[in-house]
């Protein structure tokens, strides 16, 4: 994925949480759960 992707998600769980580790929690389960239903996607 890309890192400007990445940075973005990241940014945007550090508006929401107030702690460091949990936004990049938060951004490694984003990813996961992207990958695991990118079967489902339908454009």
């Amino acid at each position: 994925m890309d890192i400007a992707v990445d940075q973005e998600i990241l940014k945007y769980c550090q508006t929401h949480v107030s702690d460091q580790g949990y936004a990049e929690d938060l951004t490694q389960d984003t990813f996961a759960r992207f990958f695991q239903n990118f079967h489902r996607y339908q454009h």
